[in-house]
């Protein structure tokens, strides 16, 4: 507490006393209410909010890079992380955490949306697919998990 400044707001949380609140995957979406109950917490509201999941999500990828191909294709790659790989040692395959491995990306360009879903950290967009595509796009590519999508891995650059 003494490195805050004077009437800045902060919480006094004491150690054991936060309870984890543990819900079913079919609870992602949905509104959920809770009431602090406690010795001071008489008048205490309700508050609500939406389950986003995040504790289910796959990390997002990461250094997502794209590399335009001779024949004017688009190869793009990632690193893949893993709610089970943090200590990940050098050398050796990070465990997955999900039941299969599963990309799915977007390409926003001038000539549209592109969509792809990949089983594997890379994918090699045909110059056809690109055809009319010029310009800066945006790429974004997320890990299908279990439960949810991670939040998105983004790169942009000029074809």
């Amino acid at each position: 507490m003494g490195s805050h400044a004077a009437d800045e707001p902060f919480v006094l949380i004491v150690p054991g006393a936060l309870q984890e609140l543990v819900l079913p995957p079919f609870a992602l979406g949905k509104a959920v209410t809770v009431t602090a109950r406690g010795l001071a917490d008489d008048g205490a509201q309700p508050v609500s909010r939406i389950v986003g999941g995040e504790a289910m999500k796959p990390p997002s990828p990461i250094d997502l890079i794209g590399q335009l191909e001779a024949g004017g294709g688009l190869a793009l790659s990632w690193t893949r992380r893993s709610r089970l790989g943090w200590l990940w040692p050098a050398g050796s395959e990070m465990p997955l955490g999900e039941s299969s491995e599963r990309y799915r990306g977007t390409l926003n360009g001038s000539a549209g949306t592109l969509t792809f879903e990949t089983f594997q950290p890379q994918i090699i967009i045909a110059a056809e697919d690109l055809a009319g595509m010029t310009g800066p796009v945006m790429v974004s590519v997320v890990q299908v998990g279990d439960f949810a999508e991670s939040q998105p891995a983004t790169t942009s650059f000029v074809i």
